[in-house]
């Protein structure tokens, strides 16, 4: 039986945390948020996400961050812009041997790096892996079926711990491809967004298969260019992630895009709320590696001029050569 700290205690952490818990292992959520903390230990459901859902009273809640000294498992599931700030916050209280696993999707705005690498950086002396997968949290913590990617540089470590997490209903696929699985979190949530502005704006069902279909194709390139193994984007943690964010108006991605396409150009990225709507960030620092790197992404080119430059979606769909 492994102890299994979950920092975050939203939506996606409820999920997780309830998955861990099905496969018998003992469960702390961590919440930033003292009133947050405090409403589902006294009401075992969290105040304004998954309210349906009743966490069982063996499931600890807190916001002591010097708890996490007895994890063996550490699942940090906070946004991507405050990840290397909780990381800090946590360090002096790792155990030496606790493995932690990125289960956010994003990059860091000020860096442009990846979740896990932030993590590596921080807390240096530790294992560090990335978890993705089609997961809606929602879906999760009813237990329907699911699967997910757990990626580790130590490919052994990484099979003991997807044979211990897996259950009848959530089955862990082992993998060592770790910044394969960063950058298809990462680069799936841009082309959500795109793929939102593509229905919104009416183009189509061909339009929006096509976009997604120059979507793999960069996101291939990028991957080809950065080391990473096609395999890792044929799995779950891939194009199953990628197919679930970028077709279903339930991710707040193809959502926020909708909303873009409604309005046929956006004269600023602000002018709809989005919260956790990772894409919006992404979509730049994606840019940047590009142009780094001498590559030119028809698919993400779309989304950043639509978002960041005041292009009329049509307009800007010509980009795509489709």
């Amino acid at each position: 039986m492994l102890n299994v700290h979950v920092l975050g205690a939203g939506a996606w952490g409820i999920g997780l945390g309830l998955t861990v818990f099905r496969a018998n292992h003992n469960v702390t959520l961590w919440s930033p948020f003292q009133e947050e903390a405090d409403f589902i230990i006294a009401k075992r459901h969290h105040p304004k996400v998954l309210s349906d859902i009743t966490l069982p009273q063996s499931i600890t809640v807190t916001t002591n961050l010097s708890s996490i000294g007895t994890a063996d498992l550490i699942l940090c599931v906070v946004p991507a812009q405050a990840v290397r700030g909780v990381i800090q916050q946590c360090r002096p209280h790792i155990n030496k041997d606790a493995v932690i696993i990125s289960c956010a999707k994003g990059i860091e705005i000020a860096t442009g790096q990846f979740l896990s690498s932030i993590i590596t950086q921080e807390a240096p002396n530790h294992r560090v892996g990335a978890l993705a997968g089609p997961n809606f949290a929602h879906e999760v913590a009813l237990d329907l079926p699911a699967q997910a990617v757990l990626a580790l540089n130590d490919l052994k470590i990484a099979q003991q711990l997807c044979q211990q997490l897996s259950h009848q209903t959530f089955h862990f696929f082992p993998g060592q491809d770790v910044t394969g699985i960063d950058l298809s979190s990462a680069f799936k949530n841009v082309l959500a967004i795109g793929s939102g502005i593509v229905t919104g704006y009416g183009l189509g069902e061909n339009a929006r298969a096509a976009y997604l279909t120059n979507g793999l194709k960069d996101l291939a390139t990028l991957g080809q260019r950065m080391g990473c193994s096609a395999s890792t984007f044929n799995s779950v943690g891939g194009i199953g992630d990628i197919m679930l964010t970028c077709l279903s108006p339930t991710s707040r991605n193809m959502s926020y895009g909708i909303q873009v396409g409604q309005r046929g150009q956006l004269n600023n990225v602000d002018a709809i709320d989005h919260p956790l709507t990772e894409g919006i960030y992404t979509v730049k620092a994606i840019q940047n590696i590009m142009n780094s790197l001498h590559l030119k992404l028809p698919s993400i080119s779309f989304v950043e001029q639509v978002l960041y430059h005041n292009i009329n979606v049509a307009q800007a769909f010509k980009c795509l050569q489709i």
